[in-house]
């Protein structure tokens, strides 16, 4: 049936839509009443349930206590929130508000370019970043393709399992140094692309060469951020301080739209005396904030450590047993992000999975996994055994 709206990504005609009645907090429930189960926490960003009273409480009691600000107001929940978000990044420096991941890019690369005096970025060609046109103009996949935005700005590097990577990173350095390149911007762990997990020889490597030839680095956490590969944040796996990083999706759990950009210590010094030529309208919403505060409480719960861990080992197992299909081409995972990839034309199908009530990302040959963070690890394994029963047939 026609309808008054766009569905994103996706030619109209052709568009799929999932009717939905109610959700609890580990299933849709469909028109016809049957449950689907997420293993994707659909577009990555619902990490915490499909409903959680504990966010959903504390978003409401906001809304009752001090519903709407504006960005030059100041209050003690945004003063709390971005003091423990720094705490849980382990770094110093300040925090800009966003209220999705194109805006976190946008702006990280508004910056970058402001504090430098330089227009070129590098980006990976594996990659996504965004929707707008600044966000569209450092990824590299599909998405980017036959769209007017700032690419002639941007410049690729080798991927990080290319032969002699870092070597070839830095000819490129090298043949564009004159042109004047402001930073070098990559997703920790690609998502949707793959989950294609760097080593830290390659990222140590990275942060020395952007060092080296005063590159600002920006890393995007959008995907992983939030305890999706198990540790706090993808890049404490590194080693690594970046100067810029972009967060949204998990930061609220998906009950409020909202991000972050944190800029380290170099760049909140520069902006004591250079006017910052960035603003919202919904800069530091309360509502947003409030979600964040819920969500680094949970981050800290023991319980929720524990859960996680158990459901990374379920995951983990499903991984193995999967991984010996003749079907599968291989499986990459960190956390609980993960693909299996297939051999050319041996994919499931999206509407099959739907059908058996699973709702998986497929994108290209990848099945992209990415469950939620919380809930029974019993409901998580029953539908990962379904699933590995399906991928026999």
């Amino acid at each position: 049936m026609k309808k008054d709206y766009f569905v994103t990504w996706t030619s109209q005609k052709d568009a799929i839509q999932i009717p939905v009645k109610e959700t609890t907090e580990q299933y849709y429930l469909l028109n016809d009443g049957s449950p689907l189960y997420d293993l994707s926490s659909c577009s990555y960003h619902q990490s915490f349930g499909l409903k959680n009273k504990f966010i959903q409480d504390a978003i409401k009691n906001q809304i009752d206590e001090l519903p709407l600000l504006g960005p030059k107001f100041s209050f003690p929940l945004k003063d709390k929130v971005s003091k423990n978000l720094l705490s849980k990044l382990k770094l110093s420096g300040k925090i800009f508000y966003t209220t999705s991941g194109s805006e976190s890019v946008e702006n990280a690369l508004k910056i970058a370019r402001d504090k430098t005096g330089k227009d070129y970025i590098l980006r990976r060609e594996n990659s996504y970043h965004g929707a707008t046109l600044g966000s569209l103009s450092v990824t590299g996949d599909w998405r980017s393709k036959d769209m007017t935005s700032l690419s002639d700005l941007s410049i690729s590097i080798p991927e990080p399992f290319e032969k002699d990577a870092l070597k070839n990173t830095e000819k490129t350095i090298k043949d564009n140094l004159d042109k004047g390149i402001a930073a070098l911007i990559v997703e920790t762990i690609t998502g949707g692309n793959g989950v294609i997990v760097p080593s830290k020889e390659w990222f140590l490597g990275i942060e020395k060469l952007c060092k080296q030839y005063d590159i600002l680095l920006i890393l995007d956490e959008v995907v992983c951020g939030f305890a999706r590969t198990g540790k706090d944040f993808g890049f404490h796996y590194y080693g690594i301080s970046p100067n810029i990083i972009c967060l949204s999706k998990a930061i609220s759990g998906g009950f409020i739209p909202f991000g972050a950009v944190y800029c380290d210590d170099s760049i909140s010094s520069f902006y004591e005396d250079h006017k910052l030529k960035c603003g919202l309208t919904n800069y530091a919403h309360p509502l947003g904030l409030r979600a964040l505060d819920a969500i680094l409480d949970t981050l800290d719960s023991t319980q929720f450590k524990t859960n996680l861990e158990n459901r990374i080992k379920v995951l983990d197992s499903f991984l193995n047993k999967v991984n010996t299909l003749e079907k599968v081409k291989e499986t990459r995972s960190i956390g609980l992000l993960a693909a299996v990839e297939f051999h050319e034309n041996k994919t499931p199908s999206f509407k099959e999975l739907i059908e058996k009530g699973i709702f998986i990302n497929i994108i290209g040959n990848n099945m992209i996994f990415a469950p939620f963070l919380i809930g029974e690890v019993d409901i998580l394994e029953s539908t990962l055994n379904e699933l590995l029963n399906h991928l026999n047939i």
